[in-house]
């Protein structure tokens, strides 16, 4: 976190605690909020167990909530069913294993190759731009389960937008 923010939050009697992951919530609390971007299994139990015990405490994200975002393919699922004119979906296919890569034929050149997963592991952020055929079969970082995605050229702009109940930036 920036000095600043943390300055700022402390002027709001805010404190951050850090959390060690290692232990049971229900042992380090209490807590009013919960703020992480840790994942798995078991955390998702240790969140649990704590939310039983602590109903009044937010916990900021719901693993419940932003399952669907972890994953390439269901995160674009609410979007391609939105009836909006002229919206531009790339093309996308699901790589679950080596053999299917010969559904690849259906895109077009060039594309981005990512991870499925999109959860903050070390891999989430690994990609490549792919021009032929010979490069999805030689030389990928990546291996199965994959995304291939239409690349659309966008000029380097991002566009990010944060929707929290009806606030949207």
């Amino acid at each position: 976190m920036v000095p600043s923010f943390i300055n700022y939050a402390k002027e709001q009697d805010i404190d951050f605690i850090p959390i060690d992951v290692s232990k049971p919530l229900t042992e380090q609390g209490p807590f009013d909020c919960i703020i992480h971007k840790h994942y798995g299994d078991e955390w998702n139990l240790n969140l649990d167990e704590y939310s039983t015990h602590s109903p009044n405490a937010t916990i900021i994200d719901r693993p419940s909530a932003i399952q669907r975002l972890h994953n390439r393919i269901s995160m674009l699922e609410p979007v391609s069913q939105l009836n909006i004119p002229n919206l531009n979906i790339p093309n996308q296919l699901l790589i679950q294993d080596s053999e299917s890569l010969k559904a690849a034929n259906n895109l077009s050149f060039p594309m981005i190759v990512k991870s499925l997963q999109a959860d903050g592991t070390t891999t989430a952020h690994d990609m490549s731009l792919v021009f032929n055929h010979e490069g999805l079969t030689k030389g990928l970082k990546l291996e199965p389960p994959m995304v291939l995605q239409q690349f659309v050229n966008h000029g380097g702009i991002m566009f990010k937008v944060y929707v929290a109940g009806g606030y949207v930036t």
